[in-house]
């Protein structure tokens, strides 16, 4: 069995409702479904009283205690030997779960991802994130959160994940890029080339975009620096740092310091081709920036 974990906090009705149908109806069918309220002010956006399906388990644990909490929850909760996180705005292709498990199967291995899209809130595709790293994947992990899809591309096997104690519930680090970390250094991962996960934008106001992201990265680097320093990866973390801090900088309209933060992200990179990298978000940038003005 695979147990599907969506944490909710606050979700709008129809993403929510979106995540959990996308699950329900895989083509893998050997699943159940743990919808997790981390304290919402309407506990699950209203879908427990909808949905009456024998698969979910609707947990609500009345406190808002963060994501990293209601996922451990919800693993600890399940049934399954496998685990498939999926957040509650984001969705899936219906082989999702059936490919991945194919992956498992052939390849041996204890968990793996999926490229994905990256989309608007509407949903539009904006563009791909590819899935390219697999086997013992640690120094191109500690350089980069390669992991496409991130958590919601993610499944893993549920004694592994409780072997390293779930995601890290301090908010002082990127939980889900420290997991993988953590899951690197033991295990080998693969993964499903084809794009099988929709990962929608939030209006830039999720953690990613904000300014404790760059206080969550340093917390990030200081848990694994011992292994930042053996594989001689520092200049790679400043120029990672510089780079998320262009795009912060971006989001708040200071555009001269954004430069000068790209700028200095290259220097320490040394990789020119982070200048197409820089054009693809911008682009990615304005289209979300362009749909928050039809909102409005």
């Amino acid at each position: 069995m695979i147990s599907v974990i969506i944490p909710n906090y606050n979700t709008p009705k129809e993403w929510l409702c979106k995540s959990i149908a996308s699950a329900l109806e895989q083509q893998y069918s050997d699943i159940e479904v743990i919808v997790v309220d981390d304290g919402s002010d309407e506990p699950f956006s209203g879908l427990d009283k909808d949905l009456n399906d024998k698969r979910i388990q609707w947990i609500n644990t009345k406190n808002n205690s963060g994501v990293s909490t209601a996922r451990n929850y919800g693993a600890n909760k399940a049934k399954g030997k496998w685990l498939a996180f999926l957040d509650a705005d984001d969705w899936w292709e219906p082989d999702k779960l059936a490919l991945q498990m194919e992956v498992i199967r052939n390849e041996n291995v204890q968990w793996v991802y999926t490229s994905a899209y990256l989309t608007t809130q509407e949903g539009e595709t904006v563009s791909t994130i590819e899935a390219k790293y697999k086997g013992y994947i640690l120094e191109y992990l500690l350089a980069d959160m390669v992991i496409a899809g991130s958590c919601s591309g993610v499944m893993i096997d549920k004694s592994l994940f409780l072997n390293l104690s779930g995601f890290d519930i301090n908010s002082d680090v990127v939980e889900d890029w420290d997991m993988w970390i953590r899951l690197a250094k033991v295990s080998n991962v693969s993964f499903v080339h084809k794009p099988l996960v929709y990962i929608r934008s939030n209006s830039f106001k999720s953690r990613g975009f904000n300014s404790g992201k760059l206080d969550r990265l340093k917390g990030l680097w200081k848990k694994h620096w011992e292994d930042v320093v053996k594989y001689n990866l520092q200049d790679v973390t400043k120029s990672h740092f510089f780079s998320v801090k262009a795009k912060l900088d971006i989001n708040s309209k200071k555009y001269v310091t954004a430069l000068w933060d790209a700028l200095l992200s290259i220097f320490y990179s040394k990789d020119l081709s982070k200048f197409s990298r820089a054009y693809e978000w911008t682009k990615y940038y304005l289209l979300s920036k362009q749909s928050q003005k039809k909102d409005n």
